[in-house]
């Protein structure tokens, strides 16, 4: 069966320009993201993640290179206003800080605020409105102020607002960094139900590696260009790039990896602590005997 790829780069660069001195980001950036696949962007403060994450929506623009989005060959110069708005419109936004997208003093008025500035008719952004909430989990604070929420609603809430917009593709720009242990497990639960209930296309970029262990595909980047691709077994397992890269594994995989190493049974490749409890256990029990 055919992919269906719906973002692709092929040699992408970016480069900003400052006191006539360029700065080139991004250089050969190669990428392609499947319809329906929840993908995490890896890398250090600095290494492109998030010109990355503009350039698919669009609010930068390629330097070089070419960029692909829902298999429209992109130019910058024959996109009409009228085009570029409906591409932001497929591909939204959710960023760092909820609060910087919270436009309305009621939580549901802040989830319409999108459709009604696209025309939407009353009764279709009611059922938008509707239908966000409920599916991350915020019908209940329909009628609150977003300002007496928690980090981690206001984040859902932020993210309602994007899906009233009917988007195909989601991008998190680290829409976890400034959130507590229980925000970020709320976020990401919220996202693990767009990919696998409703089948949006997922792109997270994080640095909490714990995150990017329950993607689909993990991307590393490093100065500017692709180190690694591949699912969050074979990424973890190849801790030395990860380390050249200013990167960890997670600290479960660090901890299997360093068993291994110093002579323990155990697997190389686990990812989560429930995982590592297991093997830990079995090993124990192995040694008794």
């Amino acid at each position: 069966m055919a992919k269906d790829v719906i973002i692709q780069a092929k040699g992408l660069s970016y480069s900003y320009e400052e006191d006539g001195k360029k700065t080139e980001v991004l250089h050969g950036v190669d990428i392609e993201i499947e319809k329906g696949t929840f993908t995490a962007v890896l890398g250090h403060n600095g290494s492109g993640k998030s010109t990355l994450a503009k350039l698919f929506n669009l609010v930068l623009t390629p330097s070089a290179g070419e960029l692909w989005l829902f298999g429209k060959k992109i130019d910058e110069k024959e996109l009409s206003d009228d085009e570029l708005y409906e591409i932001r419109r497929r591909v939204g936004m959710v960023f760092q800080n909820p609060d910087n997208q919270l436009v309305a003093t009621v939580v549901e008025e802040d989830v319409a605020f999108g459709p009604e500035n696209l025309g939407v008719r009353p009764e279709e952004i009611r059922r938008r409105v509707d239908d966000a909430l409920a599916l991350v989990g915020m019908t209940e604070f329909a009628r609150h102020s977003p300002h007496q929420l928690s980090g981690g609603q206001k984040q859902r809430v932020a993210i309602a607002g994007i899906l009233a917009l009917s988007p195909d593709v989601i991008i998190f720009d680290e829409s976890t960094a400034m959130l507590d242990p229980i925000g970020r497990r709320e976020v990401i639960d919220t996202i693990k139900k767009l990919r696998y209930d409703e089948g949006k296309t997922i792109i997270l970029i994080t640095h909490y590696m714990e995150e990017a262990a329950e993607a689909d595909r993990v991307v590393v980047l490093s100065d500017g260009s692709v180190t690694a691709v591949g699912t969050p077994k074979e990424v973890f397992s190849k801790t030395e790039l990860l380390h050249s890269a200013g990167l960890e594994a997670p600290q479960i995989t660090e901890l299997m990896q360093a068993l291994s190493d110093a002579g323990y049974n155990v697997p190389r490749d686990i990812l989560d602590v429930e995982g590592g409890a297991m093997a830990i256990s079995k090993l124990f029990g192995e040694n008794k005997r």
